[in-house]
C-alpha cells in the first residue's frame, strides 16, 4: 500500500514542472510574436529586444493603433482622390472655343490670353477677380479663366467660388 501512495505522489510532483515548462514556452512564444509584430507595425525598424513583456504588449497595442489610423487616412485619401462626382461641361480650351462659350478672364492677362487663343470669345471685366465672379454670377460668361494659385490664398475668393457652385 505504501508503494502505491509513493508512486502516485511521484506522478503529481512531475506534473508541476511540466506546467511550469509550458508556461515558460508560452511566454517565449508570446514574446516572439510581440517582437515580430512590433517589427511589422513599425515598418521594419527593430525595437528593443530586451524590453519587458508588459512594455512589448503596450508597444504592440500602440503600433496596432497607429497602423489602423494610417490605414484609415490612406483609405480616405484614396476615396477622395478617385471621386468622380465633379462633372464639368468643358475639359479643354478647344472644347470651350468649339462651343463658342464666353470666357471671363482677368484684365491683367488680356493681351496674353488673346494672343494664345485669338478665336475665343473673351470677356475682361474692369474690376479684376470681383468683376469676373460678378459676370459669372450674372451668367455673362460660362467659363472662368482663373488659376488655383490666384485664388487659393484668398478666403474671400474661395467663398465666392463656393457660392457660385464651382
Amino acid at each position: 500500500m505504501a508503494a502505491k501512495k509513493r508512486y502516485g505522489m511521484h506522478l503529481k510532483q512531475s506534473k508541476q514542472p511540466q506546467k511550469r515548462r509550458k508556461f515558460a514556452y508560452f511566454r517565449l512564444i508570446l514574446d516572439a510574436i510581440l517582437e515580430k509584430g512590433m517589427f511589422f507595425f513599425s515598418a521594419g525598424i527593430e525595437q528593443d529586444t530586451g524590453a519587458s513583456l508588459p512594455h512589448k504588449v503596450l508597444m504592440f497595442g500602440f503600433g496596432f493603433f497607429i497602423l489602423i489610423a494610417v490605414s484609415a487616412y490612406v483609405a480616405n485619401l484614396a476615396a477622395f482622390l478617385t471621386q468622380t462626382g465633379v462633372e464639368t461641361e468643358f475639359g479643354t480650351m478647344k472644347q470651350v472655343i468649339d462651343k463658342n462659350a464666353r470666357i471671363c478672364g482677368h484684365p491683367a492677362l488680356e493681351g496674353d490670353l488673346r494672343l494664345k487663343w485669338p478665336e475665343a470669345h473673351w470677356i475682361f471685366p474692369d474690376d479684376g477677380f470681383d468683376g469676373m465672379f460678378n459676370a459669372y454670377g450674372r451668367e455673362e460668361c460660362k467659363v472662368l479663366a482663373i488659376g488655383r494659385e490666384d485664388t487659393i490664398m484668398n478666403n474671400d475668393y474661395l467663398a465666392r467660388i463656393c457660392e457660385l457652385g464651382l
